[in-house]
């Protein structure tokens, strides 16, 4: 297939890329990998660890002299905007969420992406997620005849490791996800937002946020917070439509749908008026995990796949546009200590 590719930032994530990257070049899906840090230590520690071409710790250079089709972004969010505009004069792009740290760059990026028709992509990587790809079909078969009603998310977890800002707050660290998967799901944009945050002394932004968002036939609360222990970890999506509930927990890998009570006859006895109540039409699926279906490996397959085949990744730059004007709006919310109106005219 011939695809040269490139990696900017071999931190944490970029790390995870560059491993899977190695797997997915010993698989033929691109023949050349070059890394690009501006720690030399630590890209040459990759370099020699995995199959890699060439290492540089200068952008200019790296994207100067290297003829590649692509390159994967994962630098902290405040840089996300200057490389990837950068970027997009020489390949096609695949950045880290969010797409940008504020909202006129992200349209900037939009803007460049289209006129120069590259395939960019953002990493919102619970959209390769086979329980949010579980729940997809599952909509896709009943919303012709039920309707969603509400939706609850939450995620929980430690906050940045040191206290970095370069990442920005809470939300546009984990809430960020949520909004893109209900875009997902629902195919809908909100058209209000209420949000209230709350912040440490020592931290510029929101440790823990509650927003809600207005939709058109119904509503969201989501709430994402670091104020936690180390070890403290959820991710839990709830959905209410009429006719069912559906609870998601995306690390156990579980969706249990309930669909009301049996039909139960009842006698009058105290007992079977119990029972009545207790016996639950209840589906419980749990996917399995494995080699094949981890997240971040669809993901960046996926991004070389739409490179192949000059096609339109599922998280394009419109969808991380749409994603991070959901938790701009939110924040400003905050920030005014009022609902705030959302209106999309630029898309």
């Amino acid at each position: 297939m011939g695809l040269s590719i490139g990696v900017i930032g071999v931190g944490k994530w970029g790390q995870n890329h560059v491993r899977v990257l190695n797997r997915l070049k010993n698989e033929r899906f691109c023949d050349k990998l070059v890394l690009c840090d501006i720690n030399e230590e630590r890209v040459k520690r990759l370099y020699k660890k995995y199959d890699v071409d060439k290492y540089y710790t200068n952008t200019d250079e790296m994207l100067s002299r290297e003829n590649l089709d692509g390159v994967f972004i994962a630098i902290p969010t405040i840089y996300h905007y200057n490389v990837v505009i950068k970027a997009l004069d020489y390949c096609n792009v695949f950045v880290e969420k969010p797409i940008s740290a504020k909202l006129d760059e992200a349209l900037k990026i939009v803007k460049k992406t289209e006129k120069l028709d590259r395939v960019v992509a953002v990493g919102h990587i619970e959209r390769f997620n086979p329980i949010v790809s579980e729940l997809k079909k599952y909509f896709e078969k009943i919303l012709d005849s039920d309707k969603i009603i509400y939706i609850f998310g939450q995620r929980i977890g430690p906050g940045p490791f040191g206290g970095r800002v370069d990442n920005l707050g809470v939300a546009h660290d984990l809430m960020i996800h949520d909004v893109d998967i209900i875009k997902y799901l629902t195919n809908s944009l909100p058209n209000t937002v209420q949000a209230f945050t709350f912040k440490n002394k020592s931290f510029p932004y929101e440790v823990d946020i509650n927003s809600f968002y207005v939709y058109e036939s119904f509503t969201v609360n989501l709430r994402a917070s670091w104020r936690c222990d180390s070890n403290l970890k959820k991710r839990y999506l709830f959905i209410q439509t009429y006719k069912s509930v559906i609870e998601v927990d995306y690390i156990l890998q579980t969706i249990v749908i309930e669909r009301g009570l049996y039909k139960h006859v009842s006698t009058g006895s105290y007992i079977d008026i119990l029972s009545a109540y207790s016996s639950k039409d209840r589906v419980e699926r749990r996917l399995l995990s494995g080699f094949q279906s981890e997240p971040l490996y669809l993901e960046d397959k996926h991004f070389l796949e739409c490179i192949i085949n000059n096609r339109k990744p599922i998280v394009d730059a419109v969808e991380g546009y749409i994603a991070l004007k959901c938790i701009v709006k939110a924040l400003e919310s905050s920030l005014k200590n009022k609902p705030i109106t959302i209106e999309w005219n630029e898309i």
